[in-house]
């Protein structure tokens, strides 16, 4: 009998083990969106994990209300270390969709991860990807079309 309660032991150890390796690779990253009117509307956050899916097809979106500072923090945990960049919209009317006018120009602010710009539309993955190795903190400040 001692020897089942023994085995079931060192079985648990090392699953206790398999699961906290498993983890020590995952990383997390806080995004913080700036610059929205306080208590209004939401913020969508958009992230992703190389150039071929930027602005497409995001490895998460996730929508937030703007809270009484005017900024809205998400926090992404288990992710994979690497390189990613982030989009965000301020979502207003919360409607769910980037307002657009004349020649698709955002009526509603927006931004990206290192406060990236781009030149006749959005910034490359390059300009707006950062590295995530463990914990990584980022600020975004949201910015309108000129």
């Amino acid at each position: 009998m001692k020897s089942i309660k023994h085995i079931i032991r060192i079985f648990l150890l090392i699953g206790l083990y398999q699961i906290s390796q498993s983890n020590a690779s995952a990383s997390w990253l806080e995004v913080i969106v700036k610059g929205a009117e306080p208590e209004i509307g939401q913020i969508e956050v958009s992230l992703f994990n190389s150039e071929g899916n930027f602005l497409k097809e995001p490895l998460i979106k996730r929508f937030m209300p703007v809270n009484a500072e005017g900024q809205a923090i998400f926090r992404f945990d288990s992710l994979e270390p690497g390189q990613y960049a982030v989009s965000t919209v301020y979502d207003k009317n919360m409607d769910g969709i980037l307002n657009t006018g004349f020649m698709r120009i955002p009526k509603e602010p927006y931004g990206f991860s290192n406060n990236a710009k781009g030149l006749f539309g959005p910034p490359s993955f390059e300009k707006a990807a950062f590295q995530i190795d463990e914990l990584t903190i980022i600020t975004i400040n949201l910015t309108k079309a000129k």
